[in-house]
């Protein structure tokens, strides 16, 4: 009887009566449930490795340039995680964030059923400007002419660091022109171009053109600021005229006098007062912002014994400055 049943069932089976195995497996293509999508989760930071929130994650497949534009931003913890996408397609991700450089990731491959992490991306800030001043200086002198040049200063920055800041320079495209500024200190750049060094006949032939600064940072990656133009060049020239002449004075508190100036632009005065040493000059007193209106000036202090002189300048809104010849004097 055993034997019997156990034919009979053999027969049934090849005859596939009992049917198929059931397929539950979301793995088993054969499965009504099955899943051929899978998932990538990752972390976004800065190059110190605090998270950066907002970031854009956007999807790149490799082998199917027609898939649709799948893209996320990361949470108020950098994470991102994009659903969905079809398994065993390889990938790279784009990441960009504002103030920040794209970096485009290496390879990852989906795999169904799964959200596979990638690799943490770290990305460089961009360096920046704070603050950049371009003006002409004009000075009058005695010997041999008036001097003219160009003086750029650029403040700088960068969110990973001062010491990241690499570079500076200048570009005028229109004179196919670049110059490099030298750095001093805390971020600071700066740059002189004295008249006979500028790619124009004179200082003066550089307005209205457009002057273009970029900043590099140690991992290559530059930013530009927004253009900017010289905004004028102070022909006009103050005067000083007493004390002047070397004269010997009977008091250490002189008051400083110069002719009016009437221009038809706003600006304001500066005296500056030097002490006339060996081999050099040391400037002893600065008098700034003087409204112009006002034609004189008593020093804010006593000068010592010695040798002295000083000059007026015109500066405008813009830092452009005309300044006088010197005028000397001596304190008893």
């Amino acid at each position: 009887m055993h034997l019997a049943a156990l034919l009979t069932c053999l027969s049934m089976l090849a005859a596939g009566c009992l049917g198929e195995a059931p397929h539950d497996n979301p793995l088993d293509p054969a499965s009504d449930r099955f899943v051929n999508e899978g998932g990538l989760t990752g972390h976004i930071a800065n190059r110190n490795g605090q998270s950066l929130a907002n970031a854009e994650v956007h999807l790149l497949p490799v082998s199917d340039p027609a898939f649709p534009s799948i893209s996320t931003q990361t949470n108020g913890q950098g994470q991102f995680l994009l659903r969905d996408l079809p398994a065993e397609e390889s990938y790279r991700l784009q990441v960009k964030k504002t103030g920040y450089s794209t970096l485009l990731t290496s390879l990852v491959t989906v795999e169904a059923g799964q959200s596979l992490p990638v690799p943490e991306v770290r990305l460089n800030a961009l360096p920046l400007f704070e603050d950049i001043s371009l003006r002409s200086v004009h000075l009058s002198r005695w010997w041999p002419s008036d001097l003219y040049f160009l003086e750029i200063n650029a403040r700088t920055n960068d969110p990973d660091g001062l010491v990241d800041v690499e570079n500076v320079w200048v570009e005028i495209p229109e004179l196919e022109f670049a110059a490099p500024l030298t750095p001093t200190s805390g971020g600071q750049f700066e740059l002189r171009l004295d008249e006979d060094a500028l790619p124009t006949s004179s200082l003066s032939a550089l307005l209205g053109r457009s002057f273009s600064l970029f900043v590099e940072d140690q991992q290559n990656d530059t930013a530009a600021a927004a253009p900017r133009q010289l905004a004028r060049v102070i022909e006009a020239i103050p005067v000083a005229t007493s004390p002047s002449g070397d004269v010997l004075l009977d008091t250490d508190e002189p008051v400083l006098i110069w002719d009016p100036l009437a221009l038809s632009f706003s600006f304001s005065y500066e005296v500056q007062v030097f002490r006339d040493e060996v081999n050099q000059n040391v400037l002893v007193q600065t008098l700034p912002e003087i409204p112009p209106s006002q034609t004189s000036i008593p020093l804010s202090s006593p000068l010592p014994t010695g040798q002295y002189f000083w000059t007026v300048a015109v500066i405008d809104t813009y830092g452009n400055r005309s300044r006088s010849k010197e005028a000397a004097f001596r304190i008893p």
